[in-house]
C-alpha cells in the first residue's frame, strides 16, 4: 500500500493540489494587475511583485509536502487545472476566448480525468 493509498489520501491530494493552482492564479492575477502601474507607482509595484514571490515561494513549499506525500506521477496531472482556470480569467478579462479554447481545456479537463482515473489512491 502506497502513502497515497491511505484513507483521506485522495481528499489530501484534491484540497493540496487545489490549493497550489489557486496560489498559482493568484500569482498569475498579480502579475496581470502590474503592468498599468509601471513606471509611476513604484511602491505598489513593489507590493504587487513581493505577493508574486511570496506565492511562489509558499507554493514551492507547497510542492515540496506534495511530492513527499504523493508519487510525482500523481500529483503533478493535477496541477494541469492551471490551464484551465487561466481561461476563466481571461474571460474575466474580457479576453477573447474562442471555441478553440474552451476545446483545450476541455480536453485538458479530460486528460487529468484520464490520468488520475485509473489510480487507487
Amino acid at each position: 500500500m502506497t502513502r497515497a493509498a491511505l484513507p483521506g489520501g485522495r481528499a489530501t491530494l484534491a484540497g493540496l493540489t487545489l490549493l497550489n493552482v489557486c496560489m498559482q492564479l493568484a500569482s498569475a492575477l498579480l502579475l496581470k494587475l502590474a503592468p498599468p502601474y509601471a513606471p509611476r507607482h513604484v511602491p505598489l509595484l513593489a507590493v504587487l511583485m513581493a505577493g508574486v514571490l511570496g506565492l511562489n515561494v509558499a507554493r514551492f513549499v507547497l510542492w515540496g509536502a506534495l511530492h513527499r506525500r504523493f508519487p510525482i506521477s500523481l500529483a503533478y496531472p493535477a496541477s494541469a487545472l492551471f490551464f484551465p482556470g487561466i481561461l476563466a480569467m481571461a474571460w474575466w478579462f474580457d479576453e477573447r476566448v474562442g471555441p478553440a479554447q474552451l476545446a483545450g481545456a476541455a480536453l485538458v479537463l479530460a486528460g487529468v480525468g484520464l490520468l488520475l482515473s485509473d489510480r487507487d489512491a
